[in-house]
């Protein structure tokens, strides 16, 4: 303020809390960070579970994305096979059926490895049974099992 008073030095004296409450005001300032921890804890908690909550949503969407182009294209590929057979049916369908029918019969039957047994109904007349059954050739080590088995 140019009024010709110069400050040479500043003390500033420390204040210290009676011995008596001394060990309150401790509590407040060790209360002050353990609250400024927590906050920290929590803050980082948070952005945690946020990124992993972001990853899982991406994780299920995509497989959602993926479990629907598979679900799709098998009924596009079923649809073109229907269509296929049936525009066969329309021409022959005695044939298509008994095609039909017969693959029908082999895959029933494919995976049985006992006897196989097929009943007929009650009825009249002579009944016949034409199983067309081509097991697959085995492996050298595949036989040497079955002979175990056995």
């Amino acid at each position: 303020a140019n009024c010709g008073i110069e400050i040479e030095n500043v003390g500033l004296n420390r204040i210290y809390p009676p011995a008596k409450t001394r060990s309150a005001f401790d509590e407040v300032t060790a209360a002050g960070n353990t609250r400024s921890k927590l906050r920290d804890e929590a803050e980082a908690y948070r952005i945690e579970a946020e990124n992993d909550t972001l990853a899982k949503r991406a994780e299920i969407l995509a497989s959602a994305e993926t479990y629907e182009k598979q679900v799709v294209a098998t009924v596009k590929a079923e649809s073109r096979y229907f269509e296929s057979i049936y525009a066969q049916y329309l021409e022959n369908p005695q044939t298509v059926l008994m095609a039909l029918y017969t693959s029908a019969l082999s895959e029933a039957m494919r995976d049985l490895k006992e006897n196989k047994f097929v009943l007929g109904s009650s009825g009249k007349g002579r009944k016949q049974l034409w199983l067309k059954l081509n097991p697959e050739t085995r492996k050298p080590g595949e036989a040497a099992k079955s002979q175990e088995e056995k």
